[in-house]
């Protein structure tokens, strides 16, 4: 629509008598507002198929980035018990019949309750562990925290490189115990075996009054990835740890410092419920009508897959890739039509020259490129001006590569060679048709 419309308003502002009276004039007019048009296709092809190029080759290296645990087929269902004025006992009480009844459930492999959705971080926490102490001379190190229900690890798929994970006997009134992730225990034991240390969390309550808690160390998960902006940061800023003994290690920032502590010891209100289910088994409306069932009151966020709500990045470039990717394909089938357009129009205007051409002894594939020049020359002015444009819009997208540089080369050749395929098939069958012109009837075309 867009490009036929400049044409058509020309055409019917044109001056018939005048037109007349200068043929040749217009046919050079009309093959110049021809030739910008294709120029222009080509040029805005190649930039939108750079663009979805260089989307795609993002998302392709995220989606192989390992998190750490599966997101696939897992269907998450955010609640907050606080909201419905649940207290700390009964809301407990729900919170398991909950996680049971969803175990129960036709199609559901594994459920479990988390109170941060994995890879995202929880809550900071001071934490001091005996013998080893912060380097900057803080008194605290400080931890992130999340507390998760048993089959938390099995859930996600989390691997447990050493100890074991949380049991029902892991209750409010047993011995307090915490998860580490391999970080963690790396940091505050290196090269020693965690399982079995004790960490002591300092809880600040409202009175100021400082709460002390000595947790056991019952196994090490593995490190999790955050799923948004995974492939784009570097390495994290080191610091220096002194051990206990005056040794100096060099040690990634404590923030990074993972701990998991059983549900049942330390209640919260606000948690998600992770349900893996078996092959495409789809329980977002059963959810739904599970909690319902259980209190028709309750506020709940709408089910969604694991997948999804921990990588909306990947939803961002899914689309982003697709519109591009789409509209490119449409601009390239546009612009190969074009130029086809454009080469068979200027062959066909050009066919009494090509006749003089083939009678004064011109051969085939003189006449070939004589009009492969001509459609060629578009593509190559439209590709040049297109690869500067998309020097420019890369940038512009910088935020969704995470990392990977706009101006990839694999991509920006790939393209170019594309479009000079592309225009190389549109004008091969003009100029082929041009070397079957007979010298003779060539002579009287007019």
């Amino acid at each position: 629509m867009l490009s036929g419309l400049a044409p058509a308003l020309h055409v019917s502002k044109a001056d018939v008598v005048s037109g007349l009276k200068d043929e040749s004039q217009g046919f050079s007019g009309r093959a110049r507002a021809r030739s910008t048009f294709v120029v222009a296709q080509v040029a805005f092809s190649i930039v939108l198929v750079i663009v979805a190029g260089l989307l795609v080759k993002a998302l392709t290296r995220i989606s192989a980035i390992d998190l750490g645990f599966d997101p696939r087929q897992v269907e998450t269902a955010s609640l907050d018990l606080s909201s419905a004025g649940y207290p700390p006992a009964a809301g407990a009480s729900f919170a398991r019949d909950l996680v049971e009844r969803t175990r129960a459930m036709p199609g559901v492999e594994a459920a479990t309750l988390a109170e941060f959705m994995p890879g995202r971080g929880g809550r900071d926490v001071n934490v001091t562990v005996p013998g080893t102490f912060p380097a900057n001379g803080d008194p605290y190190f400080i931890g992130t925290w999340s507390a998760v229900d048993a089959d938390y690890f099995r859930t996600l798929r989390i691997p447990l490189l050493a100890g074991r994970g949380f049991s029902a006997a892991d209750r409010l009134d047993a011995q307090p115990v915490v998860i580490l992730n391999e970080t963690a225990a790396r940091y505050f034991w290196p090269g020693r075996d965690p399982i079995g240390k004790i960490i002591d969390w300092h809880d600040l309550r409202p009175s100021g009054e400082d709460a002390t808690t000595r947790l056991q160390v019952i196994g090490v998960a593995r490190d999790l990835r955050p799923p948004t902006g995974a492939a784009a940061g570097g390495a994290p800023d080191r610091v220096t740890h002194v051990r206990a003994d005056g040794q100096q290690i060099i040690a990634i920032p404590p923030s990074t410092l993972m701990m998991y502590v059983p549900i049942q010891q330390r209640y919260t209100p606000r948690f998600t419920l992770l349900a893996r289910t078996r092959g495409d088994q789809q329980i977002a409306s059963a959810i739904r009508n599970l909690v319902r069932s259980m209190d028709p009151n309750l506020p709940m966020l709408t089910p969604q897959p694991l997948d999804s709500a921990t990588g909306p990045v990947y939803v961002q470039l899914r689309i982003a890739a697709s519109v591009a990717g789409s509209v490119g394909l449409v601009g390239l089938l546009l612009a190969a039509i074009g130029i086809y357009g454009v080469t068979a129009y200027t062959a066909a205007q050009r066919t009494r020259e090509i006749g003089i051409r083939v009678a004064m002894g011109a051969q085939p594939r003189d006449v070939v490129g004589m009009v492969l020049r001509q459609g060629l020359s578009l593509v190559f002015v439209g590709s040049v001006i297109g690869l500067l444009l998309a020097t420019a819009a890369t940038r512009l997208i910088v935020r969704l590569l995470f990392g990977m540089p706009p101006l990839d080369p694999v991509i920006f050749a790939g393209a170019a060679l594309l479009f000079a395929a592309i225009g190389m098939a549109a004008c091969f069958v003009p100029a082929r048709r041009a070397t079957q012109i007979d010298a003779m009837e060539a002579l009287r075309f007019e």
